[in-house]
Order: structure tokens, then sequence, then C-alpha cells
């Protein structure tokens, strides 16, 4: 009623959360609380709650938008930039270095140019994790660096800046020599040339 002044007077219903009194006790007064709805967490006494849902970590059913282990399962990180209840699927999976590359609301596209990824690059710790890359191997001599694909997982171990090379001896076949079955007319003529030559 209009006498209590310390009731909650639907601040907590307005804005979609429940209420609750602990004590409800004359001499226990402003005592109420709001609590924030599933999946949101959140409470208050005497007001309504903040609310926030950190979609990252939240994997309520009742969540939607959170990732769910959807960064994870890809092996990236996942960050949540804005907490708050009502900034819903803004949550980013960010690749693992060395390679780069984020997405919003889902698992990103990781790539690696190995022509640009250098050790000499402010992102210092990228560069030396990436141990296929050019470091400019390239560059140093005067030459062009081209990464035809830049795929994550196209990245070559490559030991101290030497690709090693295959090579296969070319074979030529090797040629047989045919032998005549020795029933055949011709077996018996070159075996009675043999026996003239013999006599001679």
């Amino acid at each position: 009623g209009a006498d209590c002044v310390s009731c909650a007077k639907g601040t907590c219903s307005g804005v979609g959360q429940a209420c609750a009194d602990p004590n409800t006790s004359a001499a226990s007064l402003s005592d109420w609380a709001c609590t924030c709805p599933s999946p949101a967490s959140g409470k208050a006494t005497a007001q309504a709650a903040v609310c926030t849902i950190d979609e990252c970590v939240e994997t309520s059913v009742n969540c939607t938008s959170c990732a769910k282990g959807a960064c994870a399962a890809a092996n990236q990180t996942c960050d949540d930039p804005d907490t708050s209840a009502a900034s819903l699927s803004d949550w980013v999976c960010t690749c693992p270095l060395p390679a780069s590359g984020e997405a919003t609301a889902q698992a990103a596209v990781c790539t690696i140019d190995e022509c640009v990824e250098t050790s000499v690059d402010e992102c210092v710790v990228m560069g030396a994790d990436c141990v296929s890359c050019a470091k400019g191997t390239c560059s140093g001599v005067g030459q062009a660096c081209a990464d035809p694909n830049t795929s994550a997982g196209t990245a070559r171990a490559v030991r101290r800046g030497l690709v090693r090379r295959r090579t296969r001896r070319a074979t030529t076949p090797t040629r047989r020599r045919l032998r005549c079955p020795t029933g055949s007319a011709h077996a018996r003529r070159r075996r009675a040339g043999r026996r003239r030559r013999r006599r001679r």
C-alpha cells in the first residue's frame, strides 16, 4: 500500500526480476531482494539487481546465445567483452598464437601468413612461436615472399630455414633377353647352326 514506504512496489517485477522478502516480520523492513532470472546472475537488496551473463562461461540450456564450448572445441579462446544481460551474442573466439583471426558468436577462421609473421613484429611472442615462418629469409636476400595459403593448417615446421628436397633418380627399364621356346622351328635351326660351327 501507499503507507509501506519500504516495500518493493513492483521494483523487481518491473524489470523481469523475482522479488523475495527473507523476513516478513514488521520489525524487519527494506530487506526484500531482487534476483535476476536464469541464465543471468545478480541480486540486490531493496533495489533492482544488475544482471550479468558471461556467455563464454554460462552453459545453461536457457542461454540460447551462449558459446557453450564453441571456441574451446576449435582450440580457441573465448571472451565476452560485455557481460551485461542486455548485451547478448557478442562473445568472441580468438585464434591461438602464432595464428591470427577472430570471430563474433562463432569459431574463427585462423590464418598464418608465413611471409609477414616475424619476430621483429610488435607481436614478438607470436613471431617466436612461428617456427615455420619466413622471418626475413626472402627479403634478406632481396627477394619477394608470397604465402599461397595462409591457412593455419598448412604452416610447415622448417628447421633452420632450410627446405629439404627429395629427388628421385631416373631409372630406365632393363631390357630383357627374349628366348624362343625350345621346341620351336627357330630354336631347332639355331641348335643346328651351333653344331655346324663346332665341326669346323
